[in-house]
């Protein structure tokens, strides 16, 4: 475990012109709203001096535009409205085959196996790990990228400032907030601004070294940072007001996405609130924890590639509910999320849940 209490500092408020460009480019050119490291990549490019024009070559030239262009071709060519929603298009695919299911043995190996992993891309690539867009990379990260980085965890916070709003709950500056897969700390420097506490959980050591030192780098002294090495070490996961997780369930296993949604709902206090993300649902995805144990023994990940690569995992939106439902909580919002990609595949669901 490592701890460390130092002092908070106020941040710089958002520039909203610059935002608006920023997303009202990428739904002109790429039909989708900004992702939040493209918000804070280009809106960083337009204090730097650059202007609209450049922003549209910039997105045009993308792969991603060049990818939408060939799906809308092929779409028109099946007289297939383009503008319908990847999640409506989902919407006719036959459910996933997904059992969470499993032994305490083989629930530690695959705590065990998710630890291997995060620990050697921490070593690795902290930051790129985290926000997987090669500006992030080791090699390229200066003290820009490496600001940019930090500064998209601002976002994240307002979005879920923007829904507690929505939902007509309190943003309390005396909360105790647990954020699971805190990674290098990019967005639990924010939440540490909010919240007077913030308990930072993640799977890698490395990870940890990299956010404690930020923390300390930011003067900022309310985060606890704990090391999760198995179901014993979410035990520390109790007496809390707010549950945060934003890209991070998706990397582990359903059985472990279980595991720690229900300790989060538990400990939640009266008028907690849980809020993060997942992916709910993807074609062809299917899960068997003494299958995936095989595989990876075999030294094949879930996704079928080396078991020192990131895989990504998907929990039904009904499990989720029914976990939520069974602790006592209450459904505020539930909406599609652009958190991953593959959005012809996969769909990510964002969730604010609280304990009446």
């Amino acid at each position: 475990m490592l701890k460390r209490f130092r002092s908070r500092k106020n941040q710089t408020p958002l520039s909203l012109d610059e935002e608006a460009v920023v997303r009202l480019a990428y739904l002109a050119v790429l039909r989708r709203e900004a992702d939040v490291a493209g918000l804070a990549t280009y809106r960083a490019a337009q204090r730097g001096g650059q202007d609209l024009a450049w922003l549209l070559d910039v997105l045009m030239r993308s792969k991603e535009f060049e990818a939408l262009q060939a799906s809308i071709a092929s779409l028109a060519e099946q007289k297939t409205v383009p503008q319908v929603e990847a999640a409506h298009l989902l919407s006719q695919e036959p459910p996933m085959s997904v059992d969470p299911n499993c032994s305490d043995v083989e629930l530690q190996a695959l705590w065990d196996h998710v630890a291997r992993t995060w620990s050697q891309l921490g070593n690795d690539e902290p930051h790129w790990s985290v926000l997987t867009q090669d500006q992030f990379r080791t090699e390229a990260l200066d003290a820009v990228q490496l600001a940019t980085f930090y500064d998209s965890g601002r976002f994240e916070v307002e979005r879920l400032n923007t829904w507690l709003r929505r939902g007509g709950l309190p943003i309390r500056a005396d909360a105790v907030c647990a954020e699971f897969g805190c990674g290098v700390g990019r967005i639990t420097h924010s939440l540490a601004r909010q919240y007077s506490q913030v308990i930072a959980f993640d799977v890698s050591a490395p990870h940890l070294r990299t956010a404690d030192a930020w923390m300390e780098t930011e003067g900022i002294g309310n985060v606890e940072f704990i090391q999760v090495t198995g179901k014993a070490s979410l035990a520390a996961l109790h007496d809390i007001d707010v549950f945060y997780s934003i890209i991070a369930l998706q990397h582990s296993p359903p059985p472990i996405i279980v595991d720690v949604l229900e300790q989060a709902f538990a400990a939640l206090r009266p008028g907690g609130y849980a809020f993060f993300q997942l992916p709910t649902f993807s074609t062809g995805y299917s899960y068997s924890a003494v299958e995936h144990l095989a595989r990876l023994d075999q030294g094949v990940n879930a996704q079928g590639g080396n078991t020192s690569e990131m895989e990504v995992h998907f929990l039904p939106q009904s499990k989720v509910l029914e976990l939520a439902h069974r602790a006592g909580l209450r459904t505020v919002e539930i909406l599609p999320d652009m958190s991953v990609g593959n959005l012809d595949r996969w769909i990510s669901t964002a969730f604010l849940l609280v304990r009446d």
